[in-house]
């Protein structure tokens, strides 16, 4: 819908939307339609650059203590 149609139709009648008036309206639902255009695509660039750095930086194969994170409890017990 164009910005005409929107404040014509759901904020024209509106008490919120009377201070506001129709000066900067289409600026503004302008920029809020593409913040959420981009709110939308941040899930899927955020996963893509997860799985990237796993790749580059991977799970370490040992704890802090230098035994593996498959080691058995009494390996781990033996440490202390």
């Amino acid at each position: 819908m164009k910005p005409k149609q929107v404040h014509d139709g759901f904020c024209m009648h509106r008490p919120e939307f009377s201070s506001f008036g129709n000066k900067n309206f289409a600026s503004r639902l302008r920029s809020i339609r593409e913040k959420l255009k981009e709110r939308n695509h941040r899930a899927a660039r955020d996963a893509a650059a997860l799985s990237r750095d796993r790749c580059i930086y991977t799970r370490p194969h040992q704890d802090g203590h230098g035994f593996s994170y498959h080691a058995g409890r009494t390996e781990m017990h033996t440490f202390c």
